[in-house]
């Protein structure tokens, strides 16, 4: 069973301190390229998914979800809380 992040650089780095593989993702296209490699790799049993990377491609990590036999999504948290609960710029 592996973990992955699907992330910014910054998390990415992060969890790479806990032993945790991740891909880090800037675009739309990356997070798709990222979600496709963890849904063929069958090795993949949780993949956690930033926030900035969900918000990057809602819909395909909502097809994503939809896969049968696909891994566990866990969608992290924004790192300094929800910047649109308290009115900061994203």
């Amino acid at each position: 069973m592996q973990i992955r992040l699907i992330g910014e650089p910054r998390d990415v780095t992060g969890f790479a301190l806990a032993g945790i593989d991740g891909v880090e993702c800037r675009t739309r296209g990356d997070v798709a390229a990222a979600l496709d490699g963890s849904a063929r790799d069958t090795a993949a049993a949780i993949v956690l998914v930033s926030d900035e990377a969900a918000a990057l491609a809602p819909e395909e990590l909502e097809r994503f979800r939809r896969r049968v036999g696909a891994p566990i999504v866990v969608r992290l948290p924004p790192a300094h809380g929800n910047p649109r609960a308290t009115g900061r710029a994203a």
